[in-house]
């Protein structure tokens, strides 16, 4: 018989035992000691089920050289109330000394969750988030949780956790716009792990005439700030010997002696920084913003990156760029911040913003108009609070959601749905 399952009402059925000797074989079926009339066959078919068929299962099995009893399991019978999964866990990778976390959610009343690692239940492990920080052999395998009101009890499917060197992360990302003249477009990202990463950051006008862009800015300037307010770096006309960088983070090349800027600067971990770009002769225009993590063998990583600029309909939509590179799966909160922006003193930001993210074919991957409409709420609130993301305004028309994707390059496009131009913060946060 099987165990711990909701079966249906009718049709279930005590899988075969298997039996080894020489037949023929004769079966008597036991329900708690109890012989089941009529229960001879293999296998047993159930075909109403009521919770009078719940309770432990054996079968007596006989031939001629005797008779032998097998335990064939527990039969557990979920009342109409017994919680259904809304969220499962999923296989993860994590660095070698990484954070991870695994969640389920369940819908029903009165739940109690308990966490297993390789089938033993793990002690303390009673919510519906699994936490761990600096992971290490002993957490990887296979995770269940298990659900159980008065009702029933239900298992999750199980999540591998793996670790591996080369789990993927952000290695870069990218932003287009269109800057008005002496504007200040203020791309921001926090590094978190130890000691300090190189971070290339460019600011590319006048090269991307190569790609037929017009109107682009043709001398944009960079200036770097540590959470401080400290400046950390500035460039105004890039330096040939950072070819070399480009070629090794995969970036485009420039042509020599243009005034597009660029500035390879190593960052202590566990900081937010934030890279100023504008026109140095005041002028706007397209500008291309770009930071690579350019480590080769990284003990940090990008956490968080982001960007405020004006978002437009059309040619002028912000558009941001991210690749993840490595194995596995990364989950990530990315949000399309509008209306909020109005509790920090910004004046002219844009009301109603609308979030796609597409894939390197221009594939829409997930699209979001109003936070508070999308998939997994309650998931992407407590993924907002862990991350230490502002909390967006209630009923606002701030988009945002949650993101499982592969490694791949992608694009995230933020417009207004009400062509009401303005300004926006687009987010990028990895959530363990």
């Amino acid at each position: 018989m099987s165990s711990a399952t909701t079966p249906p009402p009718s049709g279930a059925a005590g899988p075969p035992d298997p039996v080894d000797g020489i037949g023929p074989f004769a079966y008597q079926w036991f329900l708690n000691g109890v012989a089941i009339s009529g229960a001879t066959t293999n296998p047993y078919i159930i075909e109403q089920v009521s919770s009078a068929v719940a309770g432990n299962s054996t079968v007596a099995v006989t031939n001629a050289a005797g008779s032998v009893t097998l335990n064939a399991g527990t039969i557990a019978v979920n009342g109409p109330g017994a919680p259904v999964f809304a969220l499962q866990p999923f296989d993860k990778v994590v660095a070698p000394g990484g954070t991870f976390a695994l969640a389920a959610s369940a819908v029903g009343s009165g739940l109690s969750y308990q966490w297993y690692l390789n089938g033993s239940p793990l002690s303390g492990e009673t919510g519906s988030i699994l936490l761990r920080n600096t992971a290490n052999a002993g957490d990887a395998g296979q995770y269940t949780v298990r659900v159980t009101n008065s009702d029933g009890v239900i298992t999750s499917q199980p999540a591998t956790v793996s670790l591996s060197q080369t789990a993927s992360t952000l290695r870069n990302i990218s932003v287009r716009t269109n800057a008005a003249p002496g504007q200040i477009v203020t791309p921001g990202f926090v590094i978190r792990g130890s000691g300090s990463k190189q971070i290339l950051i460019r600011a590319i006008g006048p090269g991307l005439a190569n790609f037929g862009v017009t109107g682009a800015m043709p001398n944009p300037k960079v200036t770097v700030y540590d959470e401080d307010q400290n400046v950390v770096a500035t460039n105004d006309d890039w330096d040939s010997s950072l070819s070399a960088v480009f070629a090794g983070v995969g970036a485009f090349g420039i042509d020599p002696g243009s005034r597009d800027a660029a500035t390879l600067v190593s960052l202590p971990a566990n900081k937010a920084y934030t890279a100023q770009v504008t026109g140095a002769d005041g002028q706007g225009g397209i500008v291309l913003l770009e930071v690579y993590d350019a480590d080769t063998a990284p003990t940090s990583k990008l956490v968080n990156v982001s960007v405020r600029t004006n978002a437009s309909a059309g040619a002028d939509a912000l558009i941001m760029g991210m690749s993840l590179q490595g194995t596995g799966k990364r989950t990530l909160l990315v949000r399309g911040v509008g209306p909020t922006l109005a509790s920090f003193g910004v004046t002219n930001a844009i009301t109603n913003p609308e979030l796609t993210i597409f894939d390197t074919n221009q594939r829409s991957v997930l699209a979001n108009d109003d936070w508070s409409n999308a998939d997994f709420v309650y998931e992407l609130l407590q993924a907002t609070e862990f991350v230490g993301a502002f909390a967006l305004g209630a009923g606002t028309g701030d988009a945002a959601t949650l993101s499982l994707l592969d490694p791949g390059n992608y694009t995230i496009q933020i417009t207004p749905t009400d062509n009401n131009d303005g300004e926006a913060l687009a987010e990028i946060y990895e959530v363990p």
